[in-house]
């Protein structure tokens, strides 16, 4: 008896961060103050192809070109396969068509999520009052 996708085991992370966190950074001298707000989260996979809430995967605008009227990102449409550049690091992109089978489950399409960010970042100088008195 044949049975489909033999092949298909569990690889990488959730596609939900196992650690994630923040930090925010005050300060102030002389009158001048800044605030930084920084957000992290590391150990989870974000799959291209996108991982919708049944737990499958379908083709996203980085497997299939045009997908639901959406744009490709140029990095994707000048890196894959054609006749022209059959060394290219991405497969041949197709516009929907029963032999798109780029939307398929494939660790090809899974990137490291890992990521800080710089969310928030705020200078600010407060101005001394004696000056502010002249203003009245």
């Amino acid at each position: 008896m044949f049975v489909e996708y033999q092949d298909k085991v569990f690889t990488g992370h959730s596609n939900t961060p196992a650690i994630q966190g923040g930090l925010a950074l005050n300060g102030a001298w002389k009158g001048f103050d800044v605030a930084l707000l920084f957000t992290a989260a590391a150990r989870f996979d974000v799959s291209l192809t996108g991982t919708y809430y049944n737990g499958n995967d379908d083709n996203t605008v980085y497997t299939e070109t045009f997908k639901e009227g959406g744009n490709s990102p140029k990095w994707l449409v000048t890196g894959a396969w054609t006749e022209e550049n059959p060394n290219a690091k991405y497969p041949r992109l197709t516009v929907s068509s029963p032999t798109n089978n780029n939307g398929l489950a494939s660790t090809f399409w899974y990137k490291n999520g890992t990521y800080l960010r710089l969310k928030t970042a705020q200078i600010g100088y407060t101005i001394p009052s004696k000056i502010l008195d002249y203003a009245k």
